[in-house]
């Protein structure tokens, strides 16, 4: 697996997990961008 699949799935898996701690999406959403440096589009990518 490379880097940056491994870095996609990591995020993927860490919104399932805040989703099913019933974290709100807004905060989801603020999260990743910070934590990863995303740009809105690419942080709403994950969201969906």
């Amino acid at each position: 697996m490379s880097a940056k699949k491994g870095h996609i799935e990591g995020i993927k898996n860490l919104v399932k997990t805040l989703r099913e701690l019933d974290v709100d999406e807004r905060k989801i959403r603020q999260k990743i961008k910070v934590r990863y440096n995303l740009t809105d589009s690419e942080a709403d990518k994950y969201l969906k």
